[in-house]
This record gives C-alpha cells, sequence and structure tokens, in this order.
C-alpha cells in the first residue's frame, strides 16, 4: 500500500473514533437533567460562554504553534482535552466541574481542524489531496453517524436516562487519543539543506554558454 493511502487511513479511523460522541445530541439535556442540575440560563450564559471563549482562543493558539511542533503533539494534547471533557462530566459533576469541562470542550474544538493539517502535511504529491480528504471526510461523518445513533438506542433502551453517556464519550475519546499516537511522526525539514543548483549542472552549463554567446554578438556589433 503507498505511503499516501495508510496515512490517509490512520486519520480517518481518528476522524472516526474523535466523531463518537453519544451525549452530544443529548448535551444540554444532559446538564439541566438530574445529572448536571444546571438550569438553562446557566447553561446558556455560563457555560456556552466559557466553551465559546475557550474555543476561540485554544484555535488561534493551536493553529500558530502547530507548525513548530509538527501537528502530532497537538492532536495528542487536544484529543487528550477531549478525554478530560467527559471524565469530568461522569457521574453527579458540580458546577466547577462542569464548568472546568466545558474549557477543555472549547480548547479540543480545533482537533479534526489540526488532524486535517496533519494529513496535507504528510502527503507530499498535491494530486492526492483530495482523495485523501474525501475518505477522511467519510470517516469522520460516519463516526459522528454512528455516534448519534449509538447515543439514540442507549436513551431509548436506559427509558429516557443520560447517565451512562459521558462514560461512552470518555471511552471512546480514549481510544482516539491511543490511536493518535499511531500517527508517523513528521520530520521536520532542514533549512540548511536548501536545494541550490550545482555549478557544473547542464541547466547553468547552457545558462552560461547562451550568456557568452549573447556577449558575443553584442561585441560584434
Amino acid at each position: 500500500m503507498e505511503s499516501w493511502k495508510k496515512i490517509t487511513y490512520v486519520v480517518a479511523i481518528f476522524m472516526f473514533l474523535i466523531q463518537i460522541r453519544p451525549l452530544e445530541p443529548y448535551l444540554t439535556a444532559y446538564f439541566t437533567g438530574p445529572n448536571g442540575n444546571v438550569s438553562l440560563s446557566e447553561v446558556a450564559n455560563s457555560l456556552e460562554s466559557i466553551r465559546s471563549y475557550s474555543a476561540l482562543i485554544a484555535t488561534l493558539i493551536m493553529l500558530i504553534i502547530s507548525d513548530y511542533l509538527l501537528y502530532k503533539p497537538v492532536v495528542i494534547f487536544l484529543t487528550f482535552c477531549s478525554c478530560i471533557t467527559y471524565i469530568l462530566m461522569v457521574g453527579l459533576p458540580s458546577l466547577i466541574q462542569l464548568k472546568v469541562s466545558m474549557f477543555f470542550y472549547g480548547t479540543a474544538y480545533c482537533t479534526t481542524t489540526v488532524a486535517s493539517c496533519y494529513l496535507f502535511a504528510c502527503i507530499k504529491d498535491r494530486k492526492h489531496f483530495q482523495k485523501s480528504a474525501s475518505i477522511a471526510a467519510v470517516g469522520l461523518q460516519l463516526g459522528k453517524f454512528f455516534g448519534d445513533i449509538s447515543g439514540q438506542i442507549i436513551v431509548s433502551s436506559s427509558g429516557g436516562s443520560y447517565t451512562s453517556l459521558p462514560y461512552c464519550n470518555a471511552f471512546a475519546m480514549f481510544l482516539a487519543t491511543i490511536w493518535a499516537f499511531l500517527f508517523p511522526p513528521i520530520k521536520p525539514k532542514d533549512s540548511l539543506n536548501t536545494n541550490f543548483p550545482d555549478e557544473k549542472t547542464t541547466l547553468l552549463g547552457n545558462s552560461e554558454t547562451i550568456t557568452s554567446d549573447t556577449h558575443e554578438i553584442k561585441y560584434c556589433r
């Protein structure tokens, strides 16, 4: 199998795992239910604000430092933040726990974006970009579909209880974190080893010949 296909499938599986979040469609209901015991206004004014602002700030920071850290450590860190998010939600979390979880939730907002950047950084030939992006997008959408369907099945079979959903999310994020460690590392480019033209290359020799002939013609006039 070609190297670009291997990297694409590794990233596609990661996209699938990172989107398995059965709690996602029921997040507000979980916060306002007996587990979270938070009012709807508190969710809208406090928790959502923390998530939005942390997502904005973290996205700017992560996209700036991703090139320097060569993407893989950033993907691992962001996926681990997602894991912490749902660990803090299990059981009967306090309001402080939920606020901290929303901070990590927003921090991990750009995980799939950084993973996509990693994919394009690993693939050298641009003609494979479109096919690789399509495969990764299919993995992402399949993960979201599987997460939503499994969440609906769990809630229906448990009589409308959302208690087990954070455990499912945390387990999926744990698997995604482990899978992120399997990403092939990106080799840093050595800026000193720039491919300058050799003095003895045919192209340079032809250029010198053309230049000398031009001077001869000029002086003959």
